[in-house]
């Protein structure tokens, strides 16, 4: 409960400096309204720090229609997703980070296990081999011998 509070209060007080006028609660249902990029921004940040996934895909999908080359805010929607279990999007995004970040660890394996369940072994070998170059190679190589 203090949590939630805690979350509410301060994306409201985000929200009215930068002039959302919504709380984290009715971000999914409210109207369309007009805001900011950098409202947008650090009212996801703060959801994303308070472990709000629902509202920080809200507030970084917001921000990345106002800014949609922004690699930032695309690797953060991209991550976001992933902690929250959203396979689908994550593997939509995981191609995109990889175009501006060809050694993205993260979106290489997201990749790979798509590959591997699509029955391309070929395509995941290549992604889980380009990721092993990383601390996580220890944990990939298991999956390629």
């Amino acid at each position: 409960m203090r949590k939630t509070f805690k979350t509410a209060f301060s994306l409201t007080l985000l929200a009215t400096v930068f002039g959302l006028g919504a709380s984290t609660q009715s971000v999914a249902n409210s109207p369309q309204r007009e805001t900011s990029l950098s409202g947008n921004f650090l009212a996801g940040r703060v959801a994303a720090d308070e472990k709000d996934t629902e509202a920080a895909t809200q507030y970084y999908s917001d921000a990345l229609k106002q800014d949609p080359g922004n690699t930032q805010l695309t690797e953060r929607l991209f991550q976001i997703h992933v902690s929250s279990g959203q396979l689908a999007e994550s593997e939509k995004l995981a191609a995109e980070v990889l175009s501006f970040n060809s050694q993205h660890r993260l979106a290489r394996l997201i990749l790979g296990l798509k590959a591997l369940r699509e029955k391309q072994p070929e395509d995941a070998r290549e992604h889980f081999t380009e990721a092993a170059y990383t601390p996580v190679g220890e944990l990939t190589s298991a999956l390629l011998s």
